[in-house]
């Protein structure tokens, strides 16, 4: 055997011995912990980043394929060799992080990877992680991620996603009364941003009390825009909702 074989098979060799093997849905969570910090990435490599098997890898993909968390990168001609996060399995790579006890949750930390993350996918959630640079500039981004990491931990996930026990993709979209899957990302992106730039006013988000960040995320002018629309649809609910009740209150008075 030339020496050359004799490297290639040594490499080989090295690049098997260790292989790890994970439990019901370990390694498509890990996969999606992988492509959280990548723009976009290839079985073999993946493969590499898990320690996995290269088959197991592939059957993995396969699977969040058929559950829209990954998709196809591109349009080219081998596009099909290449995988990336769709804006749904970014959000359940974030949401596995705090709800399932898995060794991967200390190998790929994806809060401590934030950064990165939002360097990559920032045009997924344009308005947190497409903004990351801004809320580091301003000191704010540790607040943010406090934010974040309430919505992902917050009891209200399990209902605006979906999951592999309670069927297909479509299926659970039917149920929920959301005609295509595009309008269910746009929802989740639409909740998180809410939440995260301006949830339900609390005496500590009252500007004239307390400064607080509200006053800086203003200084920007697309998360100004999103702020005061905001501020605009809850005053015309609740200025419905207390229609009504007046409503209610004279019908109740003449009875």
């Amino acid at each position: 055997m030339d020496m050359d074989a004799k490297k290639k098979t040594t490499q080989k060799c090295a690049y098997n011995k260790k292989k790890v093997r994970y439990g019901p849905r370990g390694l498509e969570v890990k996969i999606l912990e992988v492509l959280a910090t990548k723009d976009i990435s290839w079985p073999s490599e993946i493969s590499r980043e898990t320690e996995a098997t290269l088959r197991a890898v592939r059957l993995a993909l396969r699977r969040l394929l058929q559950e829209k968390m990954i998709r196809h990168a591109g349009e080219e001609e081998y596009s099909a060799k290449f995988y990336e996060l769709t804006t749904y399995g970014l959000f359940m790579a974030f949401y596995y992080q705090e709800q399932r006890p898995l060794p991967v949750k200390e190998i790929f930390p994806l809060w401590d990877n934030i950064g990165r993350v939002a360097e990559v996918h920032g045009t997924k959630i344009p308005l947190v992680l497409g903004k990351w640079d801004y809320f580091e500039k301003k000191g704010v981004n540790d607040s943010i991620l406090d934010s974040l990491w309430s919505f992902f931990a917050g009891e209200h996930m399990p209902h605006l996603l979906f999951y592999q026990e309670r069927g297909t993709p479509e299926r659970v979209l039917n149920s929920l009364g959301i005609d295509s899957f595009q309008r269910h990302e746009e929802r989740l992106v639409k909740k998180l941003t809410r939440q995260i730039l301006f949830p339900k006013p609390t005496p500590k988000l009252i500007p004239e009390e307390n400064g607080g960040r509200t006053l800086i995320l203003i200084k920007d002018p697309d998360l100004k825009e999103f702020i005061k629309n905001e501020i605009t649809h809850r005053q015309e609910y609740h200025q419905a909702e207390l229609s009504k009740l007046r409503s209610w209150k004279g019908y109740i008075e003449k009875a």
